[in-house]
């Protein structure tokens, strides 16, 4: 594939380091590829996935890797894309809640379900993101939050390996990340009640 053909497609995304298109040639996939040298996350990515997928692990609540496609001088990374149950994209858990989709006690389960999916699996959420999680709708309304970033590490090395190999390593690293992820949580949902209330004294003065 080339660079032209990729940059033709649709930019659906742009993090810190990587930019993310659909696929041109298969819709249902995402390429991700770095445009900044920071770290190698498609290496780390890679090298987690496959270690996930040795593993045989349910993948309900996470985005499949099928790995590289070269692309002129480059390679990108290739993804599961991960839509709702009529083909629309997803929004993010972050939008979900700012935007008023999401009160409390609907996301509550939401967020049961995929914290018990992390402890039966052992996945790292290690780049904890309320951004990295999506909110994909079914044919009768519910909601499965999927994880499209941020799993495993953001570093090669021995935490890294701690993580794949340590199981007490392992359980104060999913307390942790999950004690970080509900506080972002929480923190959204102050935004939210903050800019309503400034919203009814705007329309109150």
């Amino acid at each position: 594939m080339t660079r032209e053909q990729l940059e033709a497609s649709h930019l659906i995304g742009k993090g810190n380091e990587r930019l993310c298109y659909v696929h041109p040639e298969d819709p249902s996939k995402v390429i991700k590829i770095a445009y900044r040298k920071y770290r190698d996350q498609n290496e780390i990515d890679a090298i987690y996935h496959e270690y996930l997928e040795k593993k045989g692990v349910d993948l309900t609540h996470i985005n499949r890797c099928y790995g590289w496609i070269e692309i002129d001088d480059t390679r990108g990374l290739v993804f599961e894309r991960v839509v709702n149950h009529d083909g629309s994209t997803p929004k993010t858990i972050k939008n979900m809640i700012l935007d008023g989709d999401f009160a409390q006690a609907d996301v509550v389960p939401y967020l049961n379900e995929l914290q018990q999916y992390l402890e039966d699996t052992k996945i790292i959420f290690a780049d904890v993101s309320e951004s990295n999680i999506l909110c994909c709708k079914n044919e009768h309304g519910d909601y499965r939050l999927v994880i499209i970033d941020g799993l495993g590490s953001r570093h090669l090395g021995l935490k890294f390996w701690l993580q794949c190999h340590c199981p007490p390593y392992i359980h104060y690293k999913l307390w942790k990340q999950w004690t970080k992820l509900l506080y972002r949580v929480d923190v959204c949902f102050q935004r939210r009640a903050d800019a309503v209330a400034s919203s009814g004294r705007q329309e109150g003065a």
